[in-house]
């Protein structure tokens, strides 16, 4: 279950387990079969925290912190979902959800580093300009993606392990569009020599 920690400058390290909330139950395809392997995440804000996949039962379990809770669905079979849990106290067990995806259109990419090789990374999906409608996808050994979307405009960026980040624009449409290619940008090294008597001093970078 999700836990939170507290940290001190001791030589002892207590985590302290909280209750959190059950979350149970099925995605479904658009035409109604079951949505094997969909991931489903449960967030308090646009960004997931927790996630799961289905089984070959198309269920899903999925154990969050408590709050006020959205869960959102997403396959290549259809468009994602999102359902509002609502308010859910400490040790709640909520049931018999059903999260159905809608026809939609499917979108395939890949990931690539600046020298052209597959890349691992996650790839945020933003429908239109709703923060409430994200969509997170990870990348496979071979950089590559593929994620069911709705027919309206998309804003798709990919970052990887090192925080390089690449951004496209999915036109609307009503059919698949062409693959994507995302390549990230070339790693930049900075050196220099910091003036003083500072010989543990950190040196930080910030983008504009």
């Amino acid at each position: 279950r999700p836990y939170e920690a507290a940290l001190s400058c001791t030589d002892s390290l207590r985590f302290l387990l909280t209750p959190g909330i059950t979350l149970e139950g099925h995605v479904l395809q658009p035409d109604g079969s079951l949505a094997v392997e969909a991931t489903v995440a449960c967030a308090e804000g646009p960004n997931p925290q927790f996630e799961t996949t289905t089984d070959v039962d198309g269920a899903f379990a999925l154990h969050c912190r408590d709050g006020r809770l959205r869960l959102s669905a997403h396959h290549p079979s259809g468009a994602p979902v999102w359902h509002d849990v609502g308010e859910q106290a400490p040790g709640a067990v909520v049931t018999g959800i059903v999260l159905r995806l809608v026809k939609g259109r499917t979108l395939a990419g890949k990931v690539l580093s600046a020298d052209g090789a597959p890349s691992t990374a996650r790839v945020l999906l933003l429908e239109g300009a709703d923060w409430e409608r994200t969509t997170l996808v990870s990348t496979d050994d071979a950089g590559q993606f593929r994620i069911g979307i709705s027919a309206k405009e998309h804003t798709v960026a990919a970052v990887d392990e090192h925080g390089r980040t690449v951004r496209a624009t999915v036109p609307a449409g009503a059919e698949d569009p062409s693959p994507l290619v995302l390549t990230l940008p070339e790693w930049l090294t900075l050196r220099g020599r910091l003036v003083g008597d500072a010989p543990d001093a950190k040196v930080f970078a910030h983008r504009d």
